[in-house]
């Protein structure tokens, strides 16, 4: 029995609905699937909803070459770890591909723009007039942009590098030795997120003079350590409440100033820095994520639910 055909307005209240959501794109993938994956999972981090996308084989370079990028597919194991699965550009359950035939009967929604498609998902959204999926999926964007706005950070124009902080998608390819040591990185899928926080923290310590060519070093790793270990002890990590887990230690940094108690080595060899040598019992600024939204509360800020 085919599936029910829903109009722009309930797909948005789909979109809006569903917190986890796996994202399934055609076998031998071409821009339009790719793309509209892509662009749905970016819909879904700014709405600060988790989505991933998993597709039957590699993207190969020529398909990533129009993108300039090339998209880690998360391995995805069970329909069941997700609230919601969307097909994009997927006519048929046929073009799902070997390893993820399993998910056939399991298909919650398709967004698509190919007159042909077979409504095998339980809910379709069909533009057949759209020249491509990704056109769908620019509409969709533009319906939830107010949505989109209201939640999570803004963004940086290029993802951090200064101060011996790398802010990073993904970890680079190992270098041969060098004479200088690797800087400090934060890999995150919210890196131009970040990115963007630690531009207005810089630009909020250095406009009151508090931090000099000496201390940034421990200043900017702190900031890089109170992400690193807030990723490391959270699952689910979203824009806000990693922005928020660093501007905290920001604040931390700001009261240590402020009293004189701010510790740095006057040499960061090896990119080391004091902060590595405390124990985290120890730390004004290391703290869990309930320990995060308790902080703001204190401001007025309720995060619990960013």
């Amino acid at each position: 029995m085919p599936g029910k055909i829903i109009n722009l307005a309930e797909l948005k209240e789909k979109i809006l609905k569903f917190d986890n959501v796996l994202i399934i794109s055609h076998i031998n993938p071409d821009p339009d699937t790719l793309g509209s994956a892509l662009g749905l999972k970016w819909i879904f981090s700014k709405l600060n909803k988790t989505a991933r996308i998993a597709c039957d084989m590699e993207i190969n370079e020529r398909t990533c070459g129009f993108f300039n990028i090339k998209p880690e597919l998360d391995g995805v194991k069970n329909a069941e770890d997700f609230d919601y699965i969307i097909c994009v550009d997927v006519a048929s359950e046929t073009l799902l591909g070997r390893s993820l035939e399993k998910y056939k009967d399991k298909i919650d929604l398709v967004i698509d723009h190919h007159y042909t498609n077979t409504l095998y998902g339980r809910e379709t959204y069909l533009n057949a007039k759209a020249a491509a999926t990704g056109e769908i999926i620019y509409d969709l964007l533009k319906e939830l942009k107010d949505k989109m706005e209201m939640s999570g950070p803004e963004v940086a124009e290029r993802k951090w590098g200064g101060a011996d902080v790398v802010i990073a998608k993904k970890y680079p390819p190992k270098s041969k030795t060098s004479f200088y040591p690797d800087p400090r990185y934060v890999v995150t899928e919210y890196a131009f997120e970040l990115s963007w926080l630690f531009e207005k923290i810089r630009d909020a310590f250095y406009s009151e003079a508090l931090i000099d060519g000496c201390s940034k070093i421990e200043f900017f790793g702190r900031l890089a350590n109170a992400a690193n270990k807030f990723i490391g002890k959270n699952n689910e990590i979203t824009a806000i409440k990693l922005c928020m887990a660093v501007l905290h230690e920001a604040f931390a940094i700001y009261d240590e100033l402020l009293e004189g108690t701010f510790i740095y080595l006057p040499i960061a060899i090896g990119n080391e820095i004091a902060d590595d040598y405390i124990d985290n019992a120890e730390k004004s600024g290391f703290i869990g994520y309930n320990n995060v939204i308790s902080f703001f509360k204190k401001y007025g800020l309720d995060i619990n639910n960013a």
